[in-house]
């Protein structure tokens, strides 16, 4: 479950069919605003749920995915898909989540579409685990973005990429 996130290589016959970023949601605290990224996601025998997970959430399972299949940093023998960059030194605005929609869009597509030993591991169905936090979510909770303008096209491979983005 939740506490072995990211840990193993596969759990079943589970995987997951389809997943999509329908839109996202600011939490704003006294300091700061989080994003939330809200994923459809519906598996193998069925059943259709609505996630949410921060940006971060994917950094660190790219980064398990990285350190369990070392051959993916290889740039020759790569097929996992490329996470865009973190934003360093930016704070986290609505235009960075925007822009993040159609990107990690894109990187669900393909990482659900890896070979078994990656898209059926403990680590990316962990991620895609509904957990307690999301049974609150409705579609009037998030903002859907509809359309997408000014996406950068930076995409890194490495873990050192991913730390390093200028």
């Amino acid at each position: 479950m939740a506490s072995q996130i990211y840990e193993g290589s596969s759990c079943s016959n589970t995987y997951v069919t389809s997943a999509h970023v329908l839109g996202f949601e600011e939490k704003t605290s006294y300091f700061h605003s989080e994003y939330y990224f809200i994923i459809e996601v519906t598996w193998n025998y069925g059943r259709t749920d609505r996630i949410r997970r921060r940006y971060l959430d994917f950094f660190y399972m790219q980064c398990a995915i990285l350190d369990r299949f070392p051959e993916q940093n290889n740039p020759v023998t790569r097929t996992l898909p490329y996470l865009p960059g973190r934003k360093m030194f930016t704070f986290n605005t609505r235009k960075v989540a925007e822009s993040r929609v159609k990107q990690l869009n894109a990187y669900l597509e393909q990482l659900i579409h890896q070979d078994h030993s990656i898209s059926q591991s403990n680590m990316v169905l962990n991620f895609f685990e509904f957990l307690s936090s999301d049974d609150d979510i409705s579609t009037s909770e998030f903002s859907q973005q509809m359309s997408i303008n000014n996406c950068t096209d930076r995409q890194f491979g490495s873990k050192s990429d991913l730390l390093n983005d200028p």
